[in-house]
């Protein structure tokens, strides 16, 4: 597992992105898992009066997001390993655009947020801190701390995705298959 290199050029960047998805699906499980708990701690200190109902919506919404996430994972594993890309070594560029946006664009709304209305988005980030308990603030820290880890393997498929790319762009059209 793990035999990607960036400049062994007989690397199988299939099976780097294949091992990487792997990672990224068992990651996202425990994950959710995870945040799931934790906002479980958050629903026994805000709402201890209806915390059960909040809990079975937290659950709910944790359980139909971890099989969402599995199939578009699988079809993602399909659509890359099985197929090749579905079209080609086009089919690895546009997959690997599709996961850079889907994973790094969410990042970019809050800076420009941030640069459209000068400090509106800083002074909304102190009143956050300053409303909230501290535990709420270390657990959405955490939160978005577990959302950075996992753009580890999602930047070691891209970049798979990307070298797939180049191998079949390098065959020419002929060869392509």
């Amino acid at each position: 597992m793990f035999q990607c290199g960036w400049r062994n050029e007989h690397t199988d960047w299939t099976k780097c992105f294949q091992d990487w998805i792997i990672v990224h699906t068992l990651s996202s499980v425990v994950i959710y898992l995870v945040i799931t708990a934790i906002i479980f701690v958050i629903c026994l200190v805000h709402y201890a009066d209806s915390s059960s109902q909040q809990w079975l919506i937290s659950l709910v919404r944790t359980i139909v997001h971890m099989v969402v996430g599995v199939f578009i994972t699988w079809t993602c594993w399909y659509c890359i390993v099985k197929q090749k890309g579905c079209c080609g070594s086009i089919g690895y560029l546009l997959w690997g655009l599709g996961m850079f946006v889907w994973n790094f664009a969410p990042m970019a709304i809050p800076l420009g947020y941030m640069i459209s209305n000068g400090d509106s988005s800083w002074s909304s980030l102190v009143e956050f801190c300053t409303n909230y308990e501290p535990i709420d603030i270390i657990l959405v820290a955490l939160v978005a701390l577990l959302y950075l880890l996992q753009l580890v393997p999602w930047g070691y498929m891209i970049l798979a995705l990307f070298k797939l790319f180049q191998q079949g762009s390098a065959r020419g059209p002929l060869l392509q298959t």
